[in-house]
């Protein structure tokens, strides 16, 4: 399996995190380990190493933009790679020329028009820190629902998470780790 090489002259084209090699397999890295995100207002996901390690143990699909109409590749059918390293998860997706989706897709990547890659995943295990006004949430343990090349990342994962964030905002204020005027004006944000 390629990984996103770290040296552009190396694939055939890139874009931030997503690079299209010669061979029209698209590969990225779906999440970087350490890296903070912002979910909204004052409120940040670090993902801890280790935290997807039992991804082996689930049958992942690719999908372009999450849509389950687009489906790319699939861990268990061969089509899909997934691999950890100590930079973050990275996948790798088989072109498949006989397959419209995929031209579709790899066209998008070579415009320039898709740059991105997104994650969608569910939260098993996480710890939240308050870091003055801030509270970050550090997934240690996750499940890797789908991956793949996106116009906007992280997107979907934010939708998908939004209930998951609501029980994790009123936890960290029953936990009382911050300030409860801090907390009214991130659930405003919210909008709990």
């Amino acid at each position: 399996m390629r990984k996103p090489p770290s040296d552009p002259n190396r694939g055939l084209l890139r874009h931030e995190s997503l690079v299209l090699n010669a061979g029209g397999s698209v590969c990225a890295y779906a999440v970087m380990y350490n890296r903070e995100r912002q979910l909204s207002t004052n409120i940040f996901e670090r993902f801890l190493p280790g935290c997807f390690s039992e991804w082996q143990k689930r049958d992942v699909i690719c999908l372009y933009n999450s849509d389950p109409n687009y489906l790319l590749g699939r861990r268990n059918s061969g089509t899909l790679h997934l691999d950890t390293d100590r930079d973050g998860l990275f996948y790798s997706v088989k072109d498949n020329p006989g397959d419209f989706d995929h031209l579709k897709v790899r066209k998008k990547i070579e415009s320039g028009n898709v740059t991105g890659s997104s994650l969608v995943y569910k939260v098993l295990k996480d710890r939240v820190r308050s870091e003055g006004k801030r509270t970050v949430f550090e997934v240690q343990k996750a499940e890797i629902i789908s991956v793949g090349p996106s116009v906007w990342p992280d997107s979907l994962s934010l939708r998908v998470n939004q209930r998951y964030i609501k029980h994790r905002v009123k936890r960290a204020v029953t936990e009382r780790l911050t300030d409860v005027e801090y907390m009214d004006s991130v659930c405003a944000t919210l909008g709990i």
